[in-house]
């Protein structure tokens, strides 16, 4: 996954959901893109994010992974929000 961006438009997230405790947030979303060759794709995706003093501190990210395109092609993506 991490050459994920050399295969996939970065479109629009949507559904953005955040939950705010003290210094730290966890922020939930959707996003809605597409691979090179045009092919839609529905990611899931959720942060967790701690500041100090304003300043990002850590970062901690996730995508679901079924969704993520696999090595060597398309196959395996989820197109319409469904696997």
């Amino acid at each position: 996954m991490s050459r994920l961006a050399e295969r996939l438009e970065i479109g629009t997230f949507r559904d953005v959901q955040t939950l705010q405790a003290g210094d730290d947030t966890v922020v939930r979303a959707t996003g809605h893109h597409r691979l090179l060759d045009g092919t839609p794709v529905v990611l899931h995706y959720i942060w967790f994010i701690t500041r100090r003093n304003g300043k990002v501190t850590h970062l901690q990210d996730y995508i679901n992974p079924q969704a993520a395109p696999r090595r060597g092609g398309g196959e395996g993506v989820l197109v319409d929000g469904r696997s």
